[in-house]
C-alpha cells in the first residue's frame, strides 16, 4: 500500500514539472521573439560604415578622337630551332609550354661520342704542333750563331767563301722550318677551334628568351644538319597586329602610343607603334600595323584577340576619368562616383586612351547615374573594390 502511494506521488511531480517546463519554454519563446522585433528595425536603420577613399576628378577635354579596330596577339619571333650536325638524339628534355632562356637552355642534346674524339685528337695535334714551333726556334737561334761567327772569320779573313754561304744558308733553312712549324700552329689551332665547335653543337641550344610551342623530335631519333628539333616563339615582348583602314593610316606614326585592350583578360596596356607595313591589302584597303607590347611575365600569348585605339586626325568633347577610376568584370565597366556624399557606381564605356586618363561616356538611363559623370565631379581611384552603393564616403587624400 505505502509503494502505491509512494508510487503516484511521484508521477503526479513528474506531471507538474513537465507543465511548468513547457510554460517556461513558451515564455522564454514569446520573450524572444519581442526582442527580435524590437531589434529588427534598429538593424534595419544602420546602414554600411563610411569608406575611406582616394578621389580623382572628371574633367570635360577636347581630345583627337579614336576609333576602334580589332586585331590578334603575335609573337615578336618565331623559330624552328634545328640540329647543327648529324648524329642520334639522346636528350629532348623540353615539351610544350616550357620557358627557355638565350643561350642557357638545352633544347636537345646530339650523341657527341664522335666530336669528343675529335677535339681529344685536335688538342693532341695543338701540343704536338707547339713543340714543333719551339724546336724550330731553336734550330734557327743555332743557326744564326753560326752564320754570325762564320761572319766574324770572314771578316778577317779566317774562312772562306763557301764556309760562310754554307753557315748563310743553313740559316734561311731554319728560318723557312719555323716558318712552316708556325704554320702548322695556326692549323692546329683552327682544327681545335673547329673540333670545340663541333662539340659544342651537340647541344641544340634556345636562341632567344621564349617558350616551346612545338616538340619535333624524340630521343632515338636520328638528325641531319638543318633538321627542326623543337619550334619555339620569343618572350618578354609580344605584338598587338591591328589592320587600319586606309583613311586612318596618316594618323599612325612610328614610335607613337597606342592602347590596345586584350580581350580574354580584360585588361587595358599602352604599346607602342613600332611597324606600319607600307604595302596595303588591295582588296580591303588596308595597312598592317605592329603594336609592341610587354606580354605581363607571360600572360599576354599569341593568338589572343584584342581591340586597339587608333587616331582618327578628328577632334571631339569628351569626359575623362583617371584610369584607375574604371573597374572592369563580367558583367560590365563601372566607376564609383560621389554623389551627395554617397557611393553610387555608374555604368560607363571606354571610348578610348590618353595618356593617364580614360574618355568615357555613361550608358543606360539619364537621372542621377546618367549626370553622375560631370566635368569636375569625382570619382573613386581607390577603395572602389569594396564599396556598396549608397555607402558614405571619406576622402584620405586631396583630389587629384
Amino acid at each position: 500500500m505505502a509503494k502505491s502511494v509512494l508510487l503516484a506521488a511521484v508521477v503526479a511531480g513528474a506531471a507538474l514539472f513537465t507543465i511548468w517546463s513547457c510554460g517556461t519554454r513558451a515564455e522564454l519563446s514569446s520573450d524572444t521573439e519581442g526582442e527580435k522585433e524590437t531589434s529588427e528595425p534598429q538593424s534595419a536603420s544602420v546602414g554600411p560604415p563610411p569608406a575611406r577613399v582616394r578621389f580623382g576628378v572628371v574633367q570635360e577635354q577636347t581630345l583627337q578622337a579614336r576609333t576602334e579596330l580589332v586585331g590578334r596577339l603575335r609573337e615578336v619571333r618565331r623559330a624552328q630551332v634545328a640540329a647543327q650536325q648529324y648524329g642520334q638524339l639522346v636528350a629532348v628534355p623540353m615539351e610544350e609550354g616550357m620557358q627557355v632562356a638565350a643561350g642557357q637552355t638545352v633544347l636537345a642534346r646530339i650523341d657527341d661520342i664522335w666530336a669528343r674524339l675529335g677535339f681529344e685528337r685536335a688538342t693532341a695535334q695543338l701540343e704536338q704542333a707547339e713543340a714543333g714551333v719551339g724546336e724550330a726556334e731553336a734550330e734557327l737561334d743555332r743557326a744564326r750563331r753560326d752564320r754570325q761567327y762564320m761572319d766574324s772569320l770572314a771578316a778577317t779573313q779566317s774562312a772562306n767563301f763557301k764556309e760562310v754561304d754554307d753557315a748563310r744558308a743553313a740559316e734561311r733553312v731554319a728560318e723557312a722550318r719555323l716558318a712552316r712549324a708556325q704554320a702548322d700552329l695556326l692549323a692546329a689551332q683552327a682544327e681545335l677551334h673547329r673540333a670545340k665547335v663541333l662539340l659544342e653543337r651537340a647541344e641544340v641550344v634556345a636562341p632567344f628568351d621564349g617558350m616551346v610551342i612545338r616538340k619535333m623530335k624524340e630521343v632515338g631519333d636520328w638528325v641531319h644538319e638543318g633538321d627542326p628539333v623543337v619550334e619555339i616563339v620569343s618572350g618578354g615582348e609580344i605584338d598587338a597586329v591591328i589592320d587600319v583602314p586606309e583613311k586612318w593610316i596618316d594618323q599612325v606614326k612610328l614610335g607613337s602610343q597606342v592602347d590596345v585592350f586584350v580581350e580574354p583578360l580584360q585588361l587595358d596596356i599602352a604599346g607602342e607603334v613600332v611597324s606600319i607595313n607600307p604595302e596595303g591589302s588591295n582588296a580591303a584597303r588596308t595597312f598592317v600595323v605592329k603594336v609592341r607590347l610587354d606580354d605581363q611575365d607571360g600572360r599576354l600569348k599569341p593568338g589572343m584577340s584584342v581591340r586597339a585605339q587608333v587616331p582618327t586626325g578628328e577632334q571631339v568633347r569628351v569626359l575623362t576619368v583617371p584610369r584607375d577610376a574604371v573597374l572592369r568584370s563580367s558583367s560590365g565597366t563601372v566607376a564609383w562616383a560621389e554623389i551627395g556624399g554617397v557611393a553610387t557606381p555608374v555604368p560607363i564605356k571606354v571610348l578610348f586612351g590618353h595618356g593617364n586618363l580614360y574618355a568615357v561616356r555613361t550608358v543606360g538611363e539619364a537621372g542621377p547615374v546618367g549626370t553622375a559623370l560631370s566635368d569636375h565631379g569625382r570619382v573613386v581611384i581607390e577603395g572602389a573594390e569594396r564599396l556598396m552603393p549608397g555607402q558614405p564616403l571619406i576622402a584620405v587624400e586631396s583630389d587629384r
